[in-house]
Parts: structure tokens; C-alpha cells; sequence
């Protein structure tokens, strides 16, 4: 899935992009972003990093020329993002922006803003559906989770960085994944050896699939904007090293077509199932049944030969 974030000088106008992504193209691989689904005691130059980090397009909405927009556009280029502006007259785009994708919505043109921005994600790079499975729904009993909610959103991690972002995902995994009632997870020393993972699950649930991972699950976060080879053959060691059948990652970063390679690398070479989880599989989880059934989703792609 595309994500777009869409940022306005004018807190007033209602994000038009999707109605006008839905009106010309009714497919659900596009989703837009907004700084207001955002925690709003963030800091605006937070949240805009966010959207930054969360998305692969950013579109400019200028309708009053505020300069903070034109401060954020030169942010987005620093950070090498695909940028779109819209804007209301020619007279608000800047001539040292005249390079950039520039559309005059003054007329109303939306079916030449959906054709730019629909170019543009496609010009981006793409990533492959995953496997959707053809049988029926997996029947989870809602019993078999609490009624839990994380005070920390996943799309929340993007307005930090380092050590607190990374602190941040472990206590949104381990709210949600404690509150799976038929798992015993457990947290790794603070102070961590070489071999340790960041937790340890004990599963006992009757899935056939999910037993398939074994016992204990390890468990790695990784609170990056990307993974490199030497990172993927880190963690390859370190599974082999401790006979393990399995392992979920999970990261903040979009590494979709890496992650599928390495695990047909460690399936294909060791037997070894990754259930590797990033940006687009885990922004909307929002409860724990979300999170079992986004990994049982994976699962299946892996079992079945889905991508």
C-alpha cells in the first residue's frame, strides 16, 4: 500500500485528496496521511516529520501562501520525499519551486490532480500485493484477547528517533501482545546479551500455523527508516546460532521486497520461518487481535507462496 501524506496552510480545509483519489480510481492501495491523526500534543515540526518518515509521496495543499508551508516543503526535499504541490493561483508557487510538480487547482481540474498524484505513487517505488487468502475468515473468538487499547499509537513512533523511539515501539508490542491471552511474553534483560531478542513468546494456542513457528517465538523490533544487508545477516546468525524455528520482526521501517527475500533465504537455506511485519502492516493495528491476525495474514503469505 501507497501512503500519501497530505499537508495544508489552512487548518480549515477538509483533505480533499482522497475523495478525489476515489472519484477516479476506486482502489484501496492509496491511503492518505493528515497531521490530524497525529497525536495532537506533538509538536507540529513532530508530526510533520512523521508524515515525512510514514509516507512515500507528500502533497502540498497552498491556498493563503503561509510561509511555514514553503519551510516545510524545503524540509520535505531535504528529505529526498516525492512532493506534489497544489496550489490555488500560480501567484502563491514560489519560482524556486517552479521545478517541482505544480498543479493550479483554481479551475477546479481534480481529474488532473488524481492523474498527477496516481503517476506519481507509480513512479515511486512499488511494492507487491501480499497474499490474500481465498478460504474463509479465520474464526477468532473475541474471548481469546482483553479489551485493550495502546495509549501509544504505532503512527505516533515517527515524531521520535533513536533510543526514545525505539523504547516507544516496545511498549506499544508489549501492551498489545501481553493482552493476547492464549501468549506468555516475556521481556529481555534491560541489559542485553549479544544472542538476545528484544522478548520472547511463549504461544499456546491450537493454531496449526502458528504452532508451526515453535516454542519460544523471538521477537526483534527495529525502530529504523530502512534495514541493510549486514542488519539481515545479523539477525540470521543470531537465529541460527540459538536453534530457533522462527522469528517475528517487527520494524518501523518499509522494507517489504528485502524482508521477502531474506525470509525465502532463511526458509529455503534453514528451515527458518520470518514473520517480518513493517510500516504498512502494522499503522492501522489498533488492538491485539489486530496485531495475532496481521502476523497470522504473514504466516499465510509464507505457507501458501504469497509475497
Amino acid at each position: 500500500m501507497k501512503r500519501i501524506g497530505f499537508i495544508t496552510d489552512d487548518i480549515d480545509i477538509q483533505e480533499p485528496i482522497s475523495k478525489i483519489l476515489n472519484k477516479f480510481n476506486k482502489q484501496e492501495k492509496i491511503h492518505v496521511e493528515t497531521i490530524n491523526r497525529l497525536n495532537p500534543e506533538l509538536p507540529t515540526i513532530n508530526k510533520i516529520q512523521s508524515l515525512f518518515d510514514m509516507c512515500d509521496l507528500i502533497v502540498f495543499y497552498i491556498s493563503r501562501g503561509n510561509p511555514n508551508i514553503y519551510f516545510e516543503i524545503g524540509l520535505a526535499q531535504g528529505a529526498k520525499k516525492e512532493v506534489i504541490i497544489i496550489s490555488q493561483s500560480h501567484s502563491l508557487i514560489p519560482f524556486d519551486l517552479s521545478h517541482q510538480k505544480c498543479i493550479v487547482a483554481d479551475s477546479g481540474n481534480f481529474e488532473h490532480i488524481a492523474y498527477e498524484v496516481f503517476r506519481a505513487v507509480e513512479q515511486s517505488s512499488g511494492t507487491k500485493n501480499s497474499y490474500k487468502s481465498k478460504t474463509t475468515t479465520f474464526n477468532m473468538l473475541d474471548s481469546y484477547f482483553n479489551n485493550y487499547s495502546p495509549d501509544v499509537k504505532y503512527r505516533d513512533l515517527y515524531a521520535f528517533n533513536g533510543p526514545k523511539r525505539h523504547n516507544l515501539f516496545e511498549r506499544w508490542f508489549y501492551g498489545l501482545a501481553k493482552n493476547i491471552i492464549q501468549w506468555q511474553v516475556m521481556e529481555s534483560e534491560k541489559v542485553k546479551s549479544r544472542d538476545s531478542f528484544d522478548f520472547m513468546i511463549w504461544n499456546s494456542s491450537d493454531d496449526p500455523e502458528l504452532q508451526s513457528l515453535g516454542n519460544p517465538i523471538p521477537v526483534e523490533l527495529k525502530a529504523l527508516n530502512s534495514m541493510n544487508t549486514q542488519q539481515w545477516n545479523y539477525l540470521a546468525e543470531k537465529i541460527k546460532r540459538q536453534g530457533l524455528r522462527s522469528l517475528l520482526l517487527l520494524t518501523t521501517a518499509k522494507n517489504r521486497k528485502n524482508s521477502t527475500t531474506f525470509a525465502r533465504k532463511l526458509k529455503n537455506d534453514y528451515g527458518i520461518i520470518l514473520i517480518s511485519l513493517d510500516r504498512d502492516d502494522l499503522i492501522d493495528i489498533d488492538n491485539p487481535k489486530d496485531l495475532y491476525l496481521s502476523i497470522k495474514r504473514q504466516l499465510l503469505n509464507i505457507v501458501y507462496g504469497g509475497d
